[in-house]
């Protein structure tokens, strides 16, 4: 795992109001699906990005914050799209083949 990944994803789990988890977690599974993409380092930096915006933007969220009443985890919404994006799943949620980005 780069270190520059690492930290995103940590930066990423706060960001997003991920507090019941601890950020390791969230980093192992970027690995993972980094790993499965094949994808060299900046293009999958550059897809942590796009993850954390689809996350940002997305209206449609049921998972509060465990610290803020107010606040909405979208971690969840986060590792949806990043898996979308490295080709896991097609725009439906729906599991697809191996990890290849998806166009």
């Amino acid at each position: 795992m780069s270190e520059r990944i690492a930290l995103r994803v940590a930066e990423d789990t706060e960001w997003l109001h991920d507090h019941q988890t601890d950020p390791r977690i969230n980093v192992s599974r970027a690995a993972r699906l980094w790993k499965v993409s094949a994808l060299p380092e900046p293009a999958f930096y550059e897809l942590l990005g796009e993850a954390k915006s689809k996350a940002r933007a997305e209206t449609k969220v049921q998972k509060r914050c465990s610290d803020h009443a107010s606040q909405y985890n979208r971690m969840p919404l986060y590792f949806a799209a990043l898996e979308q994006l490295v080709g896991l799943r097609d725009e439906h949620g729906h599991k697809v083949g191996a990890g290849r980005r998806v166009s």
